[in-house]
């Protein structure tokens, strides 16, 4: 079971730091405000705790923050999320 739970925290680091280097390649191009990377950053630090399923549970809490300025990175994440769900 330790393999297993390794294995896990391995796989969400890489889903992890694929979505903040998109995220950041977003804000360069200025579509996105830096709070959002600054959440999403802090997400990885508690990913060290976490499987991939809670790791991307926790995604999707960010992506459901109601704020209308949050538009444009929630649809973004929502679909990172589906798709690395859907893989």
């Amino acid at each position: 079971m330790k393999v297993e739970e390794n294995w896990q925290r391995i796989e969400a680091m890489r889903i992890v730091n694929r979505w903040i280097r998109e995220g950041e390649a977003a804000a360069l191009k200025g579509d996105f405000g830096p709070d959002w990377l600054v959440q999403l950053g802090g997400t990885l630090i508690e990913r060290g705790k976490m499987g991939a399923e809670t790791c991307r549970m926790r995604l999707a809490h960010i992506a459901d923050d109601a704020r209308p300025e949050r538009d444009a990175e929630r649809a973004w994440l929502v679909e990172r999320i589906e798709q690395e769900v859907r893989q």
